[in-house]
């Protein structure tokens, strides 16, 4: 079969279809591009020959077409199936099979390794310890009245840590007319003290605690001393020290 060398513009549709089914036919090469999904030849100036080649000769020209036509229209729906059929009946329940023979008891797992001792604890807050008790004369006269210079009615010796000290006695009247007596606990400068006061010829008791915290040994004394001239006494008089952890003031 042969083709004319010479194509015009009307002929070059028809020589395109003809190609692509003469391609096929004859099994002539061609190249088709894997992205365009074109078919690519050289058609010979003279006589309207084909071949394929990545360059045409010169005065040769190249022609192209689709290698696949276009996607045709979409086709209706086809018809729906029938109604689903009625649901089965269930099968009968199978018979329950027969327990299984009890495994061997397993190996008694290994003892866990001992755990590390855990870290000693803070020493705990001391305890109170053993009080102290000084018990001064059976009755003693409160002669001072001169609040710089007491009668000392008792005393008592503390080593360093944190005390409650109280004190106690029972004040009486030697005489018809009333009378004040003051009474405070201090080391003797008169700087920790707490006073007490009562008035014969009434009867009365005498109590006062006082808390310290001291860093020295030092001394403490049970003071007392009377606001007027007429005659007083303290009897029973006991000075007692407790010590304790720590003290705070409230």
């Amino acid at each position: 079969m042969k083709i004319r060398s010479v194509l015009t513009r009307r002929g070059a549709a028809l020589v395109s279809a003809s190609v692509a089914l003469i391609l096929v036919v004859a099994g002539v090469a061609y190249a088709t591009s894997g992205a365009s999904k074109t078919i690519s030849v050289c058609v010979h100036k003279r006589g309207g020959g084909w071949y394929s080649a990545r360059r045409c000769k010169r005065h040769d020209r190249r022609i192209k077409w689709n290698a696949a036509g276009r996607r045709g229209r979409r086709g209706p729906r086809g018809p729906a199936g029938g109604p689903p059929g009625p649901r089965g009946l269930t099968g009968a329940r199978g018979p329950r099979g027969a327990t299984g023979a009890r495994g061997p008891r397993g190996a008694t797992g290994a003892r866990g390794a001992t755990g590390a001792a855990g870290p000693a604890g803070s020493p705990g807050v001391a305890g109170v310890s053993a009080a102290i008790v000084r018990s001064g004369p059976a009755n003693q006269a409160v002669t001072s009245t001169d609040p710089a210079i007491p009668t000392v009615m008792d005393t008592i010796a503390l080593s360093p840590g944190s005390y409650v000290i109280t004190a106690n006695g029972w004040a009486q009247g030697t005489s018809s007319s009333p009378d004040t007596i003051q009474c405070g606990i201090d080391t003797g400068a008169g700087d920790q003290s707490v006073g007490e006061t009562l008035a014969a010829p009434e009867q009365g008791s005498v109590a006062i605690t006082l808390p310290v915290t001291i860093t020295a040994s030092s001394t403490y004394h049970l003071n007392c001393y009377r606001l007027d001239n007429n005659g007083m006494n303290l009897v029973r008089a006991q000075l007692t020290a407790v010590k304790v952890g720590s003290v705070s003031a409230q």
